[in-house]
């Protein structure tokens, strides 16, 4: 069957993305994450054929693992050395809780994210932010990527933040 992509749809090969708890994989079917894929066909300037991306649809199609979305859904395209993110959006590590707590050392599953961390990338589109400065974000607001293993930031604890959610520049 002959697919045509529209102006501003991407159509997309889903890859399934299994969580990791302390390097286990969680096999529960809720915890999949559907939201990695390569583009099959695009109907966009931004995003081409063959690029591997990371989305969050808001609405879509999916049939037989592929799946048609709004090219505005598409967060970050992810490349052999780093990405590039899209729209008003910013990448943050946060700082973490102490690790001791009465002299007991805690293991990062068990320290708090601190609503405070530093840019590490950014779009073109945030003009008025850099990379490196320190943030306070409205952590509840931001999407966690750190599952993806992003190979720029395997093993650190990563945040996708929209600019609107960054509250101040420390």
């Amino acid at each position: 069957m002959q697919i045509i992509v529209f102006l501003g749809k991407v159509l997309i090969e889903m890859d399934v993305i299994h969580e990791k708890k302390n390097g286990i994989i969680i096999m529960d079917k809720k915890r999949f994450k559907r939201t990695k894929g390569k583009v099959i066909k695009s109907g966009s300037k931004k995003i081409k054929t063959g690029d591997h991306i990371l989305f969050f649809p808001t609405k879509g199609v999916i049939m037989e693992g592929k799946c048609l979305i709004d090219e505005k859904d598409i967060v970050l395209i992810l490349k052999n050395k780093g990405m590039k993110v899209l729209g008003e959006r910013v990448i943050i590590e946060p700082e973490m809780s102490a690790d001791t707590v009465g002299g007991i050392k805690l293991s990062d599953a068990h320290r708090e994210l601190l609503p405070k961390g530093k840019i590490l990338k950014l779009s073109n589109m945030v003009v008025d932010l850099r990379e490196g400065d320190e943030v306070l974000f409205d952590k509840d607001r931001a999407m966690n990527i750190t599952p993806y293993e992003i190979s720029e930031y395997k093993g650190r604890n990563i945040f996708l933040v929209k600019r609107q959610d960054i509250l101040a520049v420390l």
